[in-house]
């Protein structure tokens, strides 16, 4: 082209104005600067989700929507908030898993209760943390221990004392007689 022609009878100031931009887009078609009639949104300009909208009183002529939830942007660049960093929404015995828009805090372990927690976002990160409370296992049957041994609560587990002089076995197997009880031999 010469002079600033774009070939197609337009000058390259005037190129998308008036005409020549009608001009211009009916011999090339959508294009990467104008929002897709495809139902799929294939070609919008917009990140995947975010609805694009054409005007022509705008350069480029479109405009994009907001980011999803999740994501920090313009609509056109939307990028992944890691709420796991930021928010910290998962209890402390559990690793958060950041994941594409959102977070999963994943199912208290053995020896807590509580229950998994998923969101998407930093107002949701940081409404309702997930929290994982220590069962206290000794305050149902001892703990499964022994009736002769002690029950000692930790977080998560729990422990038994050994069984006590004379006896054998665990806190948590049972304590049975041991030889010199048996043969009351202990006097």
């Amino acid at each position: 082209s010469q002079n600033g022609s774009l070939g197609f009878g337009c000058s390259a100031i005037r190129s998308y104005q008036g005409q020549c931009e009608r001009r211009l887009r009916k011999m090339l078609g959508p294009t990467v600067i104008e929002c897709s009639t495809d139902p799929r949104g294939e070609f919008s300009p917009c990140f995947r989700g975010v609805t694009c909208t054409n005007d022509a009183s705008l350069f480029p002529p479109y405009s994009c929507g907001s980011c999803p939830s999740g994501y920090l942007g313009d609509g056109q660049t939307c990028v992944d908030i890691d709420e796991c960093g930021n928010a910290s929404p998962c209890s402390s015995v559990v690793t958060c898993q950041n994941t594409p828009g959102g977070f999963v805090c994943p199912n208290c372990p053995s020896g807590y209760s509580g229950s998994n927690k998923t969101g998407s976002g930093l107002l949701d990160a940081t409404a309702n943390n997930q929290t994982c409370t220590d069962i206290n296992e000794c305050a149902t049957n001892n703990g499964g221990c022994d009736s002769k041994t002690n029950c000692t609560n930790s977080m998560g587990s729990f422990n038994c004392s050994s069984c006590p002089f004379g006896y054998t076995g665990t806190g948590l197997t049972g304590c049975g007689l041991g030889i010199c009880c048996l043969l009351n031999l202990d006097n």
